[in-house]
């Protein structure tokens, strides 16, 4: 009914009367119980001689709006959805107090994203970026942070969870790939995964995430053969189907 603005106007009322324009923003209710953005300009003003105090409203659902979208296009990846590597570096610094320990790091590799970019364009090297990103977010907590922090590479933080958890979450990673697969979908999906977890304040979240990413390449040697091999198979496959159609 219009209390709370009167209670705010009358809060900036005293300076404005000394000449310090205000300029604020805030949420108003319309008669209908919807909310939406303002922006509230309030002058002191003469009018025929008398003082006076103007307000002037504006909505401005449109810039918020716009403001949230940019706000999104700068956390995130485009092609998959995911946080972006920006946003990443900036939990990693968040969680390095110790607050959240013990903090999980996993660390994923997609397999011959280069060999399907090479031979199949870079819309299907798109295409299994974004099923890679499907598959790991339905693997994690949403307080998680599931990550694409470059070409071909993911990295999940896991605040407040222990070794017995994290490595549960990579198991599931494991088993939904090869449920994937199991689907015979057009393109393979293979993913090379690392993980470490830190344990108190006095590990360094980078430390960590190097531990997790050795493990990754470590296992990255054994799947890139698989994956050449599940490859050529499959480009083998759609020869033979081309050649007898």
């Amino acid at each position: 009914d219009g209390r709370r603005t009167r209670e705010l106007i009358a809060m900036q009322e005293g300076e404005v009367q000394e000449g310090e324009p205000r300029l604020m923003e805030m949420v108003l209710c319309r008669c209908d119980g919807t909310l939406f953005d303002v922006e509230m300009s309030i002058n002191n003003i003469t009018l025929q001689g008398r003082k006076m105090v103007q307000v002037i409203v504006r909505d401005i659902t449109e810039r918020k709006q716009m403001e949230d979208w940019l706000r999104y296009l700068n956390m995130h990846d485009k092609p998959t959805g995911l946080y972006n590597r920006d946003y990443f570096e900036e939990e990693m610094i968040r969680l390095q107090s110790g607050r959240f320990d013990p903090v999980g790091i996993v660390v994923c590799d997609l397999d011959g994203l280069k060999l399907v970019n090479d031979n199949l364009g870079h819309a299907a090297g798109d295409h299994l970026l974004a099923t890679a990103a499907h598959l790991l977010v339905k693997c994690f907590r949403e307080s998680d942070v599931v990550a694409r922090i470059g070409g071909d590479e993911f990295a999940v933080l896991l605040p407040t969870c222990s070794q017995e958890v994290v490595e549960s979450a990579c198991q599931r990673i494991r088993d939904n790939l090869q449920q994937y697969r199991k689907s015979e979908p057009p393109i393979p999906i293979s993913m090379s995964v690392g993980w470490a977890v830190k344990a108190n304040a006095n590990q360094s979240m980078w430390e960590v995430f190097k531990e997790a990413d050795n493990r990754m390449y470590a296992e990255k040697v054994k799947n890139r053969e698989d994956f050449k091999k599940l490859f050529a198979g499959m480009v083998d496959e759609l020869r033979d189907f081309d050649q007898r159609t």
